[in-house]
């Protein structure tokens, strides 16, 4: 299969880059570069280029694909590609924005690496940004969605609590819904989800965390994606996504969150009971149905 790459335009840049965790630039990047500010930057690159969540797509964006994948005819053979359209795109995309954040990095000065949260990104999170600039906004969006829908919903959200618990189900569900729009298929929606939500709880330098609450957490984001594994679908031609609408979502993980009673004691010795640490951080999706564990305040008996 054929594509255009455009004049300096290095190949490289159509393939995923590996980032070590130790590499200081990756490291620079997620320090002193917050989420919001990172979107400032990419979302006008990212408009340029062919948005596939259109269906069907519009006719500047399909005769600007259809330009670049020669051998490309109709709109059939950009669905059926769907993953390598995205990834190339991502790769034009990342080739303009390099210039752009570098300069950003300058213009902030030193400063110290920022531990990961709904507003800050860590080494790793940024690593999977980086790679796929198409999520940079839809990941922004889908953080701040949460943080606001729990903020509606019970007014907080500290750590191991009910709240905290639906927060992370609904952050999971609705990156994933995200990552269908941007082109995803539901199964890569799921890895990326698993990937950035996964080492979203390790701490700035990328170093896994195995404390009570990590615990939790990476129960609580398993479960939501492996509620959305079996209620999404997609059809490539015909294209179609059929995901949960954001009120569905948020109705059923409220319901989960505020009617089962899953107040545990002693979280790591619990959930790693049933699966491992490498299944909490790795594993994609499991059996959980929809259930949320939450850890505060202490059950009596603890």
């Amino acid at each position: 299969m054929r594509i255009l790459i455009p004049n300096g335009v290095p190949k490289e840049v159509f393939y995923p880059a590996i980032v070590k965790v130790n590499d200081p630039k990756a490291r620079v990047a997620a320090s002193k570069l917050t989420l919001e500010e990172l979107v400032k930057i990419a979302k006008p690159i990212v408009d340029k280029y062919p948005d596939l969540s259109q269906n069907p797509l519009k006719q500047n964006h399909l005769n600007r694909i259809l330009h670049d994948f020669p051998d490309f005819k109709e709109e059939k053979a950009v669905r059926e590609k769907s993953d390598i359209v995205l990834q190339y795109y991502n790769g034009l995309i990342k080739h303009e924005l390099k210039p752009l954040i570098e300069q950003a990095l300058k213009s902030k000065g030193s400063g110290k690496v920022a531990q990961s949260s709904f507003g800050n990104i860590n080494t790793l999170e940024w690593q999977h940004l980086n790679n796929n600039p198409v999520m940079i906004s839809r990941y922004y969006y889908a953080s701040n969605k949460a943080v606001s829908e729990t903020a509606y919903r019970f007014g907080n959200a500290n750590e191991g609590v009910q709240s905290n618990a639906f927060q992370h189900a609904i952050w999971n569900c609705l990156t994933i819904r995200e990552a269908m729009y941007a082109g995803f298929t539901k199964n890569n929606a799921i890895l990326f989800t698993r990937n950035i939500c996964s080492d979203h709880e390790c701490d700035a330098n990328g170093n896994r965390q195995y404390t009570e609450h990590t615990a939790m957490d990476l129960h609580n984001n398993l479960s939501a994606r492996s509620y959305m594994g079996n209620v999404s679908s997609g059809s490539v031609w015909p294209f179609s996504i059929n995901v949960p609408s954001e009120s569905d979502l948020f109705d059923a993980w409220y319901h989960a969150a505020t009617t089962r009673n899953y107040h545990i004691c002693n979280a790591v010795s619990y959930i790693t009971s049933m699966y491992s640490w490498e299944f909490l951080y790795g594993g994609a999706r499991g059996n959980m149905g929809d259930k949320l564990y939450y850890i505060w305040p202490v059950p009596s008996g603890c």
